[in-house]
């Protein structure tokens, strides 16, 4: 048996319940993505030292029980792709024939931990749920980007010793300012004066580097800093005058490596102008300082 597979196993014989893939990757494996487990877990299957716990979740895993009688064997394997056909968009959409069953195992995953219970979701859900369902994630990361700014507005105003009175204002203005308005996420007038940009990203597929497109709308949002915008109030020579922050969410180690490897990135090509915060006691208005931002709390 190759190390990955007895890797495998030994976690499901540890845990002693149905466990998914995403969760073998997680404790076994987390710097890889689920493909990289998919082969060796149907291989398990078939060589009946695992069983899948049931049809709708083919990934989910467990050691079989005592003289247990195995279900015949199915090709969960990504191999065939197969159209729609002439199915509505307001049909259920649960038909692993076009859809990749780790999508659908995800989304279940998710919801099922979130409620605490094994139901399958995604068979409910219509087409047009799933639209729904889109419109409030584009309210959520309003609320991310909201719940980080305050935070971010608490954590430079004891770096840049802001008055009371000062702080009071900041948040007033953040409260009172649509996330989605042009500018900086901060723009802060008084003295000391400060611009801010705040990034929820997380790095896609969870690995410990941003994603291509991520890499880019940072790259944007630090040009911003250095250069002004196009729709910002003040002309861009007003920025000699402005500290300057970047201000990414802490969600975990790889979030903490991500921001790591891209400010040495930028550095050599921006002349180390960016620096990660560790309480310097002098800024420079030059640099761009990045911080972590971690909360478990919300404001609302």
């Amino acid at each position: 048996m190759s190390p990955k597979k007895q890797k495998i196993l030994e976690y499901c014989q540890q845990v002693k319940r149905p466990v998914t893939a995403k969760e073998i990757l997680m404790d076994r494996f987390p710097d890889k993505s689920q493909p990289y487990i998919n082969s060796d877990i149907n291989e398990l299957v078939s060589n009946r030292e695992l069983i899948r716990n049931d049809d709708d979740s083919p990934y989910t895993v467990r050691i079989p029980k005592a003289d247990e009688v195995f279900p015949p064997l199915k090709d969960y394997s990504r191999k065939k792709s197969n159209p729609m056909g002439n199915k509505s968009a307001s049909q259920k959409i649960n038909d692993n024939a076009y859809l990749p069953i780790d999508l659908k195992n995800s989304f279940n995953e998710f919801w099922s931990n979130y409620f605490h219970n094994g139901q399958d979701y995604y068979e409910t859900l219509t087409f047009s749920d799933l639209v729904q369902l889109k419109m409030i994630v584009g309210k959520i990361n309003n609320l991310i980007t909201y719940e980080l700014t305050l935070l971010a507005s608490h954590q430079i105003a004891v770096i840049l010793k802001l008055t009371d009175v000062q702080k009071i204002a900041l948040e007033h203005q953040i409260q009172t300012t649509d996330v989605n308005a042009n500018g900086y996420d901060i723009e802060f007038t008084e003295e000391p004066k400060f611009i801010c940009e705040i990034k929820g990203t997380i790095p896609s597929g969870g690995k410990k580097r941003f994603g291509a497109a991520q890499e880019r709308e940072i790259r944007k949002d630090i040009t911003g800093l250095l250069e002004g915008k196009t729709k910002w109030s003040l002309p861009s020579e007003e920025l000699k005058n402005y500290y300057k922050f970047m201000c990414f969410y802490n969600d975990s180690n790889n979030s903490i490596d991500a921001v790591h490897n891209l400010v040495n990135k930028l550095n050599n090509e921006y002349e180390n102008i960016i620096e990660i915060w560790h309480e310097q006691e002098i800024l420079d208005l030059e640099k761009i300082y990045v911080l972590m931002l971690a909360s478990t709390e919300k404001s609302l």
